[in-house]
C-alpha cells in the first residue's frame, strides 16, 4: 500500500478524523504539519496543492483531495473495500452520507459556531442561541442512535469516525454537559472498543485540543 501524504494541523478535529480512519484501515500516512498560526496554509507552495487553503488535505500519488468527509469516503472506497465502513448497498450508503452531511451542517457546525467566535474571532462571551443549536444537534444524534448500535448500522461506518471526533471534541471543550445523553455515551464506549487504537490516536490528540481550547477561552472571555 502506498504512503499517502497528509497535510494536517495538530489538534484539528477534522484532521484527527482522517488519522483515526487511516490507522483503522492500516493506511500509512506521511504527515506534513501545516501551521495555520504561522500562515503556512496561505503560502504559494500550499495554495498550489489546495487553493481553498484548508486542512486536512491528502496527496495519494498525483491525486489531491481536501475536506475531511470527502477524504473519509475516498479512503474507505479505495482502501477499505474488504470492510463494512462504506458498504456497496446504496441504501446504507445513503444513510451514511446523510449522517456525514448532518455532522458537517449541524453537529460539527454547531460546535464551531458556538466555540470558535470566542477562540478566534474576538468574542468575549458565548452566544446562548448558538448553544441551543448545538444542543439541538446533540439531541438529534441521541435520537439517531436509538435505532442501531452505531450511527448508520449495527456495525462501524465512516459516519462513526466523523461523528465520534465531533462528540469527543465537544466533550473535551467542556461547553456542554454530555452526561445525560445515554445513547451517545453507550455509542462512545462501543466506538472506543471497536475503533483500532482509539485511545492512542483520538484521545491523545483530543487532550491537546482541550488544552488549546482552555488557553484561548481563558484569554478571551470577560472576567
Amino acid at each position: 500500500m502506498p504512503s499517502i501524504i497528509l497535510y494536517h494541523m495538530i489538534g484539528s478535529p477534522p484532521c484527527r478524523t482522517i488519522n483515526l480512519l487511516a490507522n483503522h484501515l492500516g493506511i500509512k500516512l506521511n504527515p506534513k504539519t501545516i501551521s495555520l498560526r504561522e500562515g503556512e496554509h496561505l503560502k504559494e507552495e500550499y495554495l498550489r496543492i489546495n487553493p481553498q487553503h484548508t486542512v486536512p488535505t491528502i496527496k495519494d500519488g498525483d491525486f489531491i483531495l481536501w475536506e475531511s468527509r470527502a477524504i473519509a469516503i475516498y479512503l474507505a472506497s479505495a482502501y477499505g473495500k474488504d470492510s463494512d465502513l462504506y458498504p456497496e448497498d446504496p441504501k446504507t450508503r445513503a444513510v451514511i452520507n446523510r449522517l456525514l452531511f448532518f455532522d458537517n451542517e449541524k453537529l460539527y457546525k454547531g460546535f464551531t459556531d458556538y466555540l470558535f467566535p470566542v477562540m478566534f474571532l474576538g468574542a468575549t462571551s458565548f452566544n446562548n442561541e448558538k448553544k441551543e443549536k448545538l444542543v439541538e444537534a446533540l439531541n438529534f444524534l441521541e435520537t439517531f442512535l436509538s435505532k442501531h448500535n452505531f450511527s448508520a448500522a449495527d456495525h462501524l461506518t465512516i459516519a462513526d469516525f466523523c461523528l465520534v471526533v465531533s462528540v469527543t471534541s465537544i466533550a473535551v471543550s467542556d461547553i456542554v454537559d454530555l452526561s445525560d445523553y445515554k445513547k451517545i455515551n453507550e455509542w462512545l464506549e462501543r466506538c472506543r472498543t471497536q475503533i483500532k487504537d482509539f485511545a492512542e490516536v483520538n484521545d491523545k490528540d483530543a487532550e491537546g485540543f482541550r488544552s488549546f481550547v482552555k488557553e484561548r477561552v481563558a484569554a478571551n472571555l470577560k472576567n
